[in-house]
């Protein structure tokens, strides 16, 4: 709880349950002569409680994220003041710091998107053409597949009815998801996408035969700077959390299953996004 006294009167802030209010209580006298009244003002408080403790756990988290790089790129620089250092060292500690500083960036420019979609909330609402607009996305990534050694694939109904939302967003969804499948799958995995008609939605599904998410690390996946694999995978640890997201704002849930152990190992990514209603097609 909160609280504070004064002249003015008498503020408290109490936690009930999940909401928080603020209630203030000062004298208010309508006559000097009469007895004094008491005026009692109650705020419910909640909303600004949670943006305020989001706040504070961002930049908390954000510190803790950005600890090791920093130390790491400080740690080079003094390398680099060291006399006669040989020129591998050199050339070691320099890629040393840029994979650091790049890795900054990425996290700098996701977490800002992150953070101006839950600020703002706003998305397009438009009719999309799914299946062009992710085949498009398919052929931007295969390259980088190919070079993996990982088949990539689309497999889609048709027709697929259209959509409605942000197809910006919707980009951002389908191209994190590929990006983390194929940067855990092994040589010879194979990560497909598959878009069903369902009743008033498209089915979309990103899966693949990889390694898997251990169980302990499947309920956390879209936390905030939450990663399940080592350091070394290279990511913000915001890339699913963007997604859920995006896909909040779409009337959509992000469910994420995967399987560790067994012969047949992998994860699935799934999620609907609703068609646009009959009659606004024009």
């Amino acid at each position: 709880a909160q609280s504070s006294d004064s002249a003015a009167g008498r503020y408290r802030g109490i936690a009930l349950g999940e909401h928080f209010v603020q209630w203030w209580v000062t004298a208010w006298r309508a006559d000097e002569r009469a007895s004094p009244l008491f005026a009692l003002f109650v705020l419910d408080a909640t909303a600004q409680q949670r943006a305020e403790q989001s706040s504070h756990d961002l930049f908390s988290d954000l510190a803790h994220e950005l600890r090791t790089p920093i130390a790491t790129i400080l740690t080079h620089l003094e390398v680099l003041r060291l006399p006669a250092l040989p020129d591998d060292v050199k050339r070691q500690s320099l890629d040393l710091m840029q994979v650091e500083a790049q890795r900054m960036s990425r996290m700098s420019n996701a977490l800002l998107d992150l953070s101006r979609l839950q600020v703002t909330g706003q998305i397009e609402r438009l009719p999309i053409d799914l299946l062009a607009l992710v085949q498009e996305i398919v052929a931007q990534m295969r390259p980088r597949a190919q070079e993996k050694e990982i088949e990539l694939t689309l497999e889609s109904d048709a027709p697929l009815e259209l959509v409605i939302g942000d197809a910006g967003r919707l980009k951002q969804v389908f191209i994190n998801l590929l990006d983390n499948a194929l940067k855990y799958v092994r040589p010879g995995d194979r990560v497909w996408i598959s878009l069903r008609q369902g009743q008033n939605v498209v089915q979309c599904t990103v899966q693949d035969t990889g390694p898997g998410i251990p169980a302990q690390h499947l309920p956390h996946v879209t936390r905030r700077f939450y990663r399940g694999v080592p350091e070394g995978g290279g990511g913000s640890g915001l890339g699913l959390a963007l997604v859920k997201e995006i896909l909040q704002r779409h009337q959509s849930e992000l469910i994420v299953e995967s399987e560790a152990q067994g012969q047949e190992t992998g994860t699935r990514v799934r999620f609907e996004l609703p068609i646009l209603p009959a009659g606004l097609e024009a």
